[in-house]
C-alpha cells in the first residue's frame, strides 16, 4: 500500500501593523512590551501565541485573540505572492479591583505543650487593586484572623525590574 501525500504551499503572509481594541486602561507601551511584534516580517504562529502567552502572563487580561486580517490594498504591492496582513489584537481586562475572601478551618495538631486549635475557625481576605497606572502593577493588601495567628501584610507586583522581567 501506497500513501502519497500531495502538499500545496499559500501565500507568505507579512505583517504590515498592528491594532490593539480593549486595552481601556492599560498604557499602550505595556502591550507593545509583551506583543513584540514587528512590521515587516513573516507572521509566524509560534511568535504570535508566545506574543499571546506574555499578555496573558502580565495578569491584566483576561481574554487575549491575535487574527491575521487582510490588510487594504495599497499603492504598494508585495513582492512575489505574499499576501500583507493586520495583526488584530482583541484584549479584555480584568477588573481593576478584586477582592477575594473565605474562611479556614485548621485542622493541625499543636506542638507538644502547645494549646490545641484544631477546629478553629479563621478567616482571610485579600483586596487588589489590578493594572495601577495602566502598567501592569499590583498593589493589595491581605489579612488573616485565627485563634493561632492575626496577620496583615501589604504587597506591590511589578512585572519587570530596571527593564528586565521578573516571575
Amino acid at each position: 500500500v501506497t500513501i502519497r501525500v500531495e502538499v500545496t504551499e499559500g501565500r507568505r503572509q507579512l505583517l504590515t501593523s498592528v491594532e490593539v481594541e480593549g486595552a481601556v486602561v492599560t498604557h499602550p507601551r505595556v502591550v507593545d512590551r509583551a506583543l513584540r511584534l514587528m512590521p515587516g516580517t513573516p507572521v509566524d504562529p509560534v511568535t504570535w501565541s508566545e506574543a499571546r502567552k506574555r499578555l496573558y502572563e502580565s495578569g491584566v487580561f483576561r481574554s487575549v485573540d491575535i487574527t491575521a486580517v487582510p490588510a487594504p490594498v495599497t499603492s504598494v504591492e508585495p513582492s512575489g505572492d505574499d499576501q500583507l496582513v493586520t495583526a488584530k489584537v482583541l484584549l479584555e481586562e480584568w477588573p481593576l479591583y478584586r477582592l477575594r475572601y473565605g474562611l479556614q478551618l485548621i485542622d493541625e495538631r499543636a506542638p507538644m505543650g502547645g494549646v490545641d486549635t484544631r477546629g478553629a475557625i479563621g478567616a482571610v481576605a485579600d483586596l487588589t487593586r489590578q493594572n495601577l497606572f495602566g502598567r501592569a502593577i499590583r498593589l493589595g493588601t491581605a489579612i488573616r484572623y485565627d485563634a493561632i495567628q492575626k496577620v496583615g501584610r501589604g504587597f506591590m507586583v511589578f512585572p519587570s525590574f530596571l527593564g528586565r522581567p521578573m516571575r
